[in-house]
């Protein structure tokens, strides 16, 4: 918690702001911050987060902060584990600026990461956090905890307009295959072996390559919305997979999110990405999907290029910033 010291003498260094666990007693408090509620519904605006946070599976008690014994609780970082050995951390709203209170975001921050896997008992490979590009303050904040910049994220939707049936033939030893047409063990195997070969001289988010595994990275994809077999296409030739396009239901609205989408690098530039988008997005028609999402970062100029050919526009950009876990390579 903060510590409270006498005034300086002049010129000498500032002392860091300590963070600390946010305990039960402050936990209303600490939540107050997170959500920006101030005024006399403050109090009501935390307990309805907290009561939401637990109805999602939230864990509130994973919350660090700045805080005294007897003053308010002046910033708060919570972290949320997810699936494939990843934290996203959230940081209560700017609350002052200059150097003292940047550092005291800063301090949260890394000692949400430095606390977390004795809290969780759980020592991921990956924290991470997706800022607006206007919250310069939360940016400059995660950066100064040691978080690195690995890509600017465009967010696209295109709807998704009855379609025709899209062309079955593939080049010669190419084919396109539901993820579904394989045992989950044998899947599992070849979605593996894809996501490796595709992420070979990837332009999206190139930073990444190799702080995550790829099972965990293919864990992740499965916990993005409602993982259905069915709508994760192979691009498979012989009985080696060469490509990919993962979509995903979304859970409150009829849409998908086209998870991820890669290509082996021996296969680029043929036209196979359009051709399995065609096929993908068709079945999902037929299944009433009224609209596709994705992110991509605007690095990406080839993908860019591809989505807004097949109607995609921008509703949201975001930065993403990791720093490596315990677990992490």
């Amino acid at each position: 918690m903060t510590i409270v010291r006498p005034s300086q003498a002049p010129g000498s260094k500032p002392e860091p702001p300590q963070a600390d666990w946010i305990p039960p007693s402050r936990r209303l408090d600490a939540a107050a911050r997170l959500v920006g509620a101030t005024g006399p519904d403050s109090r009501a605006a935390a307990s309805r987060f907290l009561r939401n946070a637990e109805r999602h599976g939230i864990d509130a008690s994973l919350m660090w902060g700045v805080f005294a014994p007897d003053g308010p609780v002046r910033e708060v970082c919570l972290a949320v584990p997810g699936r494939g050995s990843t934290v996203t951390m959230f940081l209560s709203p700017a609350n002052g600026s200059g150097a003292p209170a940047r550092a005291e975001r800063a301090a949260s921050i890394a000692a949400a990461c430095e606390g977390f896997a004795g809290k969780a008992h759980h020592s991921p490979e990956l924290f991470q956090t997706l800022p607006e590009p206007t919250e310069r303050w939360s940016i400059d904040a995660f950066a100064d905890a040691g978080f690195l910049f690995v890509g600017h994220l465009l967010y696209l939707q295109a709807p998704l307009s009855p379609l025709p049936e899209p062309d079955t033939r593939w080049p010669e030893g190419l084919r396109c295959v539901p993820a579904s047409a394989y045992g989950q063990d044998h899947r599992r195997r070849l979605l593996i072996t894809a996501l490796d070969r595709t992420y070979r001289e990837t332009l999206d988010c190139p930073e990444l390559c190799g702080l995550r595994s790829t099972p965990n990275i293919l864990d992740s994809h499965e916990g993005a919305g409602r993982f259905d077999p069915s709508h994760w296409w192979l691009l498979m030739r012989g009985e080696e997979p060469v490509g990919c396009a993962l979509l995903s239901a979304n859970s409150d609205t009829p849409s998908m999110e086209l998870v991820y989408l890669g290509l082996d690098p021996g296969v680029r530039g043929l036209g196979l990405a359009r051709r399995m988008l065609d096929h993908a997005f068709a079945k999902a028609s037929e299944a009433g999907v009224a609209e596709i999402t994705c992110a991509v970062d605007r690095r990406n100029e080839p993908a860019l290029s591809l989505y807004r050919s097949l109607g995609f526009s921008p509703f949201a950009e975001r930065v993403a910033l990791v720093r490596k876990g315990p677990a992490g390579g």
